[in-house]
């Protein structure tokens, strides 16, 4: 689910849900960035890129690595051949499921977030200024939502070298695992992300109460979530 936030322009923002046999499955986000339209651009070829992951690989969090890293390389070709899309990139964050296993895979500060019952925890670290600082226990989860230097990243696909974060982590039933774009999680704390989510038991539900919470908190950027429960 993808709305568009209070600031004027097309959203830039992409998602990914792919079903794979035996119930596995792919979901992605990813925000992008440098303006009309290389940002929506950006983030069409890394979602695009994502697409052709083989569900059958051997080496899972290798294989979207190497998805993130063509990317990488193909938007760069295309700023290449147009130097009007000059600045242009994305971030990303996406994570494969198959039983009680999750690979992931990030860059920049769209985030993975796995809740368990009333619990819910940030998987991914944000590759930004305040991302930095949380990791070094400098700043507060609040201090860091509504640092002023949020939107300043180390780290894009398509921002020339990166290095991708990539891990795994077990589920059971009843977990839930939710990917967000910076138009969400900017708006809302996680205290209240927590509480939208147990508002209603219907998925579509949670995430469509979730959007709608980070528009009334006025989230300027464009807002996408895609949940799964397990």
């Amino acid at each position: 689910m993808s709305q568009k936030g209070t600031k004027e322009g097309p959203n830039e923002d992409c998602t990914l849900i792919k079903r794979y046999n035996g119930n596995a499955f792919l979901i992605a986000v990813a925000d992008g960035m440098g303006g009309q339209p290389a940002g929506d651009l950006a983030a069409q070829i890394v979602i695009e890129r994502l697409e052709s992951f083989d569900s059958n690989s051997y080496s899972v969090s290798e294989d979207l690595v190497k998805s993130i890293n063509a990317a990488n390389l193909a938007i760069s070709d295309r700023v290449n051949q147009d130097v009007r899309l000059e600045g242009m990139g994305t971030t990303v964050s996406a994570v494969f499921n198959r039983g009680s296993l999750c690979h992931w895979v990030h860059v920049g500060d769209s985030r993975l977030y796995l809740v368990r019952g009333r619990k819910i925890k940030q998987i991914t670290e944000d590759h930004s200024v305040p991302g930095f600082l949380l990791a070094e226990g400098e700043i507060t989860k609040e201090e860091a939502r509504v640092h002023r230097l949020r939107n300043l990243l180390f780290q894009c696909v398509g921002c020339g070298d990166i290095k991708a974060d990539t891990g795994t982590f077990g589920v059971t039933q009843g977990d839930m695992l939710l990917l967000a774009t910076d138009g969400l999680h900017s708006a809302l704390p996680e205290e209240v992300i927590v509480e939208i989510l147990h508002s209603t038991p219907d998925l579509k539900e949670k995430l469509q109460n979730l959007v709608k919470a980070a528009l009334e908190a006025d989230s300027q950027d464009d807002i996408s979530v895609v949940g799964a429960q397990i």
